[in-house]
């Protein structure tokens, strides 16, 4: 019985590990990533893809930019809040946000609004510095708010998306952050008191 358990669950891995290979594929086959996203259990879809990056399916289609695949998963039971268990400790919108994946702020701002549409907690925090050399990621230190992460990587879109939508209270660590904001409600005109949100 033990064995049956054990092949069963490194059948389960490889198949999840070939479907983050397949979302991270250039080509974008998307037909063929949700027939292998169907064959999962709704249990699987939340597992971690790899035992050394504890993250889940979401994480990699978030990170990736992919807006059909990150919604599909969703409508399947990905949990849009599951926190990576690896050294960073992220949920999926903040791995949007911080992905050395996606250069372009516009697509990558369609799957963080989809994130946070369908309930990604916009109050949660870095818990570790992380640099460059680790996994790619930009520069962060501990305790950063997603406005951080936004104003390090001039996503200023975002940033005013985050701003509005009053959806939590933010903090930023750094007084230099509090002036960027101020600067960009500037120039969009905006008053911080309009703003349905708090920087503390």
């Amino acid at each position: 019985m033990f064995d049956r358990f054990f092949k069963n669950n490194v059948r389960e891995q490889q198949s999840l590990q070939e479907i983050a290979k397949a979302i991270a594929a250039k080509d974008r086959q998307i037909e063929n990533v949700k027939k292998m996203i169907n064959s999962m259990s709704s249990d699987a879809i939340n597992k971690p893809v790899y035992r050394t990056k504890d993250i889940t399916l979401l994480h990699v289609a978030a990170s990736f930019g992919w807006v059909d695949i990150v919604e599909y998963l969703l409508e399947k039971g990905a949990d849009v809040n599951s926190v990576s268990h690896d050294v960073l400790g992220m949920t999926p919108l903040m791995y949007t946000l911080a992905s050395p994946n996606l250069r372009d702020n516009k697509q990558l701002n369609e799957v963080a609004r989809l994130l946070v549409v369908r309930g990604a907690r916009t109050d949660c925090k870095t818990p570790f510095y992380c640099n460059d050399i680790q996994l790619g990621f930009i520069n962060y230190g501990r305790d950063e708010s997603l406005l951080d992460i936004c104003i390090e990587r001039h996503n200023d879109e975002f940033l005013l998306y985050l701003l509005r939508s009053g959806h939590n209270q933010y903090s930023t660590n750094s007084g230099n952050h509090q002036d960027y904001i101020d600067k960009l409600c500037e120039s969009h005109h905006i008053e911080v008191k309009q703003l349905g949100c708090r920087i503390v």
